[in-house]
């Protein structure tokens, strides 16, 4: 695939994180925010960086980071195509910090695995 049909399939998919604690309350939704973020590898894993985020809502998450899972998906444009999935998550804790003067919640995980409703890949 050519950089080119790289950038075009990237832009018929939507990102969204979910920040949820693990008796699935939801702590951030990226679209109801809008909290733009990103997602990228790192040292040990994974970094994600979300834009906007209010102090009490940084505080709650921070406060139950032992406690939380995190969910990237890609949503289609196309209704059609199934929604890729990925779970995040820490196998002791994610490294979680939060730059108020910025509004930046900063997450680090080791673990990012692919997922449907039928089945699970770690990767």
């Amino acid at each position: 695939m050519t950089e080119e049909q790289q950038r075009q399939e990237n832009r018929s998919f939507r990102p969204r994180l979910l920040i949820k604690q693990v008796i699935g309350r939801l702590l951030l939704d990226s679209v109801k925010g809008p909290h733009p973020f990103e997602l990228a590898p790192a040292e040990d894993g994974w970094r994600i960086t979300v834009h906007a985020v209010e102090r009490g809502s940084a505080d709650e998450i921070i406060r139950l980071g032992h406690d939380l899972n995190f969910f990237y998906f890609e949503e289609p444009a196309d209704n059609r195509i199934p929604i890729r999935k990925w779970w995040l998550y820490d196998k002791r804790q994610p490294l979680l910090s939060y730059n108020e003067a910025e509004r930046l919640l900063s997450i680090e995980v080791d673990t990012r695995t692919a997922y449907s409703n039928d089945k699970a890949t770690s990767g």
